[in-house]
């Protein structure tokens, strides 16, 4: 059976995590790389940015792991 990926926008992930689209820029940017204390991998489509369910849902076991 395939398994679907599950792709979500910059603001549907802002919503998820409660931060605003801007922090989610600046966490893909280099220029702050190791500024946060969470990895979101992001997809690249033309100009629009994807983040991947499942990987979300990851981070945000480790955010909790780590308190």
């Amino acid at each position: 059976k395939r398994q679907t990926m599950e792709l979500l926008t910059s603001k549907q992930v802002g919503k998820i995590l409660n931060l605003p689209k801007s922090t989610l820029s600046k966490m893909r940017s280099d220029k702050y790389k190791g500024r946060f204390n969470i990895v979101l991998p992001f997809i690249k489509i033309g100009r629009a940015v994807r983040y991947e369910r499942e990987a979300v849902n990851q981070a945000i076991k480790e955010l909790k792991a780590s308190k």
